[in-house]
């Protein structure tokens, strides 16, 4: 992947590359921020289930504590249900292991993406 100039520096300064997970600095930033983080975290990764409840699956395990502390954070309940998959698609490969599944129940008085 190529990078626009600088950029491949700010995410190291940052740690995230090749290491996902949420930086300190964005975990306790102010509540619209946190929002917008969330939301955009489970616009490029989450769905709706058939229980009106919002799902992200992931793998990493530091990924999916920062979510957990996020969501916590703005006072959402959630859950995390780890689940093996036989055979998962990423970009072409076959991926086997435990995959955490986050469920997100949200009140409806309460519109995360506004």
């Amino acid at each position: 992947m190529k990078f626009p100039p600088g950029f491949k520096k700010q995410l190291e300064a940052l740690g995230v590359l090749g290491c996902k997970h949420i930086p300190d600095a964005y975990k306790f930033a102010s509540e619209r921020q946190r929002r917008e983080i969330l939301a955009a975290i489970l616009d490029c990764d989450g769905h709706a289930n058939d229980k009106s409840m919002l799902e992200l699956e992931m793998k990493q395990d530091q990924l999916l504590e920062d979510v957990l502390f996020l969501i916590r954070s703005l006072g959402y309940e959630c859950q995390a249900v780890y689940e093996i998959y036989r055979d998962r698609t990423a970009q072409g490969y076959g991926v086997q292991g435990p995959y955490a599944k986050v469920r997100l129940r949200l009140d409806p008085s309460n519109n995360l993406f506004t």
